[in-house]
């Protein structure tokens, strides 16, 4: 019995040996899904040669552009082109205050006056004789009804329309010469007039500056347009126009409210619907237009409402109409 629990003993000595052994390799070692993960330092990448090269290369180029930039700001450039598109003459950048000075292929002049500060930054301004090809049909139907009312388109320079990357931020000069031998009698009532393009009209500019030594006609603007020279008063008051109405004297261009195609020796009243008298003002030579900017006989604003003008002129003709004012 007892040799027989030997061999029991021994046939089953080996397994229970291995089975420890196992149990104490994996206590040892434990269970490698529980085991924290390896720390692993990143790899620093580094940049080829020629890459860096190309970055710096780059870089450089911004910086050259932001101080071509910085260099020209504020500089105008005007250009000049004839009615087929050409380029005729360009100015080099000039920095406000400045004056350019530029010579149409016809031999009038025009001379553009910047004063500092006016652009914000580099602008170009483009001038372009008969004005752009869509502007054209426009111009054309205006110089119909302006001769219709005995306006008469003056000197050999025709009209020029301008166009700016930017628009003055305060007023500019420019100063358009006319031909010598021009008779003193259409030189009266010589102006600059700019083209209303809504309204398909030319509307007289009344800072016009006649200087006859220079032969030449300035005019302060606000913003560019179309503009050109013209002579002579309507014959009549049948073509008389008063814009814009409704009147937003804030909102209005220039503020004021627009009399053109008058004759000269005319009085302009203005009545309240009661028939009080608002404003009147007679102007000897209009040269086509007069403006009112919403103000009394005192030079207080008018209230909103509807008024009632009244244009008359030394012939006897008269030409009467409402209005309605809002502020």
């Amino acid at each position: 019995m007892g040799e027989m629990r030997g061999r029991f003993y021994e046939k089953r000595k080996y397994p229970v040996l291995m089975m420890l052994c196992l149990l104490v390799s994996f206590c040892v070692s434990g269970d490698s899904s529980e085991r924290p993960a390896e720390k692993r330092t990143p790899q620093s990448q580094s940049v080829p040669a020629d890459r860096a090269a190309r970055t710096k290369a780059v870089q450089s180029s911004s910086s050259n552009i932001v101080l071509t930039v910085a260099v020209a700001s504020g500089g105008v450039t005007v250009r000049l082109y004839d009615e087929f598109g050409s380029l005729v003459e360009q100015t080099p950048t000039l920095t406000p205050p400045a004056v350019a000075n530029l010579t149409a292929p016809c031999g009038s002049t025009i001379e553009l006056s910047v004063p500092g500060g006016v652009f914000s930054g580099s602008a170009i301004v483009d001038i372009y004789m008969r004005g752009l090809p869509e502007t054209r049909p426009i111009i054309d139907e205006a110089d119909r009804r302006a001769m219709q009312n005995s306006a008469i388109p003056f000197g050999n320079l025709g009209p020029i329309e301008f166009v700016a990357t930017e628009e003055p931020t305060s007023m500019v000069t420019i100063t358009l010469s006319y031909p010598s031998g021009s008779s003193p009698a259409l030189l009266n009532s010589l102006k600059a007039y700019y083209l209303e393009k809504n309204q398909v009209v030319w509307v007289p500019i009344l800072s016009s500056r006649l200087d006859p030594e220079r032969r030449t006609v300035a005019f302060d603007v606000a913003s560019f347009e179309v503009f050109r020279l013209m002579t002579g008063s309507a014959e009549n008051l049948k073509g008389v126009i008063v814009y814009p109405n409704p009147f937003h004297p804030r909102s209005a261009k220039d503020n004021v409210l627009k009399f053109i195609g008058l004759t000269d020796n005319v009085e302009i009243k203005i009545f309240t619907l009661s028939g009080d008298l608002v404003w009147s003002h007679r102007i000897v030579y209009t040269g086509g237009g007069a403006t009112w900017d919403a103000r009394n006989l005192e030079g207080r604003e008018v209230a909103s409402g509807l008024y009632v003008y009244q244009i008359t002129n030394g012939h006897g003709e008269k030409s009467t109409g409402r209005i309605s004012v809002i502020w």
